[in-house]
């Protein structure tokens, strides 16, 4: 089979690293701030720099960043990891929220005190309910939104209700594993398996509850922004004609689901519920890219299936596990023209480490020829993230072919070894 690089991704992507080639010219300093409203706060965070932790004030905060006073300098550019407290003081057992990363932007001396430093920071990512910052923005909402929480025994879990998107239903379980609380390891496809706990810790195989399902219609996704979290939030699909085709066969899912009721919708779940888990996930998602015509919603169902072929694998199903890579290989060449930029080079990997696991050279052959070719006019800069990960996807390919008489599944008795 001869891949085939459509035209209408070649110029998607054309514009893409356009754009990318012209953000990575700019150092972070350089980037523009978002302009938006900065609220003033009386709170404290932790932070950490290189090795160096301590407990410094927060005196504004903003969805994209915060100002800290600090009796040390610390130079514009530098890496910061911030955690902020779910009370503004740290006396007692107040428990800390995610980490959020930043970057310095700025320093100058405070005016207030001469003894301390304004320190500007910038997050280098999205901030959520899981990081504390909406909760200084908005203190009346979250007041009201918290009578009602949802707790785990399990400390490496943070739980919260949502609603769902498709018929309505209120006060549904979703899990999020505590940022830095397991360490993990890649199986050959990878998918995370979660190993140990990190000291003060319980163990959490999160592949087991990372699906959020609806006990009323049985939608499920393990995309958390698929369920509405806060009031003002947007669905971001189309749920009408999702819910007409997807009602139809409801009382389907509700008598599969009697096999594995009970304790489905906790911090419990079995394998063999997740297993059940995932399959709602797949359905889900599958119908997602046929009513919007929607090509990421069917490779976000090959990264289900590959999950789940994992667990069926650790349930020693090998046949089901295997048939999963089967239905991911399938699915993926089928959509494959259609997807664009990272995509596509994440698609091309998975589809050549499959083709590998069975032996089929020719074909992984074809796809590590075109990973290897895929920046030949050398457009996209290695400094991107596009180029950090083709990258590392050539790195990956490499290695595995390097030791393809072990990758092979006649040799693995499960989908893990070192690469």
């Amino acid at each position: 089979m001869k891949v085939v690089f459509p035209g209408n991704v070649k110029e998607n992507l054309e514009a893409t690293r356009s754009i990318l080639k012209k953000r990575e010219s700019m150092s972070d300093t350089e980037k523009p701030l978002q302009r938006e409203e900065r609220k003033s706060v009386n709170a404290v965070v932790q932070i950490i720099v290189n090795n160096y932790t301590d407990n410094v004030a927060c005196g504004n905060v903003s969805s994209s960043g915060c100002l800290l006073f600090h009796s040390r300098i610390i130079n514009p550019k530098t890496l910061v990891t911030i955690r902020f407290y779910s009370n503004t003081d740290t006396k007692g057992s107040h428990e800390l929220y995610d980490p959020i990363m930043g970057i310095v932007r700025w320093h100058r001396p405070s005016k207030s005190n001469p003894h301390m430093v304004m320190i500007g920071v910038q997050f280098k990512h999205r901030v959520s309910e899981y990081h504390g910052v909406p909760q200084l923005l908005n203190p009346e909402f979250f007041a009201k939104k918290q009578i009602k929480k949802l707790t785990s025994a399990h400390n490496a879990l943070m739980g919260r209700y949502v609603n769902c998107y498709v018929c309505g239903h209120r006060e549904i379980s979703q899990w999020k594993l505590r940022a830095k609380s397991m360490l993990t390891q890649k199986n050959i496809f990878g998918v995370p398996l979660y190993v140990s706990p990190i000291q003060g810790y319980d163990y959490c195989d999160f592949n087991l509850l990372q699906i959020t399902v609806c006990p009323n219609c049985y939608f499920a996704s393990h995309v958390p922004d698929y369920f509405q979290r806060n009031p003002e939030d947007t669905s971001p699909f189309d749920s009408r004609p999702f819910y007409q085709e997807w009602k139809t066969t409801i009382e389907n899912r509700e008598k599969a689901l009697q096999e594995y009721q009970d304790g489905f919708f906790s911090d419990i779940r079995s394998c063999d519920q997740a297993i059940f888990s995932y399959k709602l996930a797949i359905e889900s998602h599958d119908l997602l890219g046929k009513v919007s015509e929607d090509y990421t919603e069917y490779r976000k169902s090959v990264s289900l299936l590959m999950f789940q072929a994992e667990l069926y694998m650790s349930r020693g199903i090998r046949n089901l596990a295997e048939g999963n890579l089967r239905k991911a290989l399938e699915q993926l060449e089928t959509i494959f023209p259609h997807l664009q930029a990272e995509m596509i080079i994440r698609s091309a990997l998975l589809i050549a480490l499959i083709r590998l696991y069975f032996g089929e050279m020719k074909p992984f052959g074809e796809y590590m020829t075109f990973l290897a070719n895929y920046n030949k006019d050398g457009k996209i800069s290695p400094r991107s993230p596009e180029g950090k990960m083709l990258k590392s996807c050539n790195d990956t390919l490499s290695k595995a072919y390097e030791n393809r008489e072990s990758f092979n599944h006649n040799k693995l008795k499960n989908f893990q070894m070192d690469l």
